[in-house]
């Protein structure tokens, strides 16, 4: 049976979406996402930008972003950020935790902040 909690929004192969996403949820992406806009993506869990996957625009997740595709805007995490060997992020990077693996390339900075309350 379908629980709606576990909901995810997906961005199909073969989609362009000219706007943005704003979801309580996870957002897979596999297609495009062309933003004008500051926040191409708006997640209250995770995004997950996938190798065949290109956004234009920034990213914000509570949660995580793993990155295996193309990102040209500055992605934002309160949880983790994670490269995978073909990733490309033209912009800047902003979390708590930060992982890229080898091959894969940033244009910006990566500034790692404590968690809200943290020691």
């Amino acid at each position: 049976m379908f629980n709606r909690q576990d909901s995810i929004t997906i961005v199909g192969n073969d989609v362009i979406v000219e706007g943005s996403i704003k979801t309580k949820h996870t957002a897979e992406i596999f297609g495009a996402i062309v933003c004008n806009n500051e926040r191409a993506i708006d997640s209250g869990k995770s995004v997950i930008v996938h190798e065949s996957a290109s956004v234009q625009g920034s990213i914000y997740a509570e949660e995580k972003v793993c990155v295996y595709g193309s990102v040209q805007g500055s992605i934002e995490s309160k949880g983790i950020v994670s490269l995978g060997e073909n990733a490309n992020v033209q912009g800047d990077i902003v979390t708590t935790t930060f992982v890229a693996a080898a091959g894969s390339t940033i244009n910006g900075r990566v500034q790692c902040k404590k968690e809200e309350g943290g020691n």
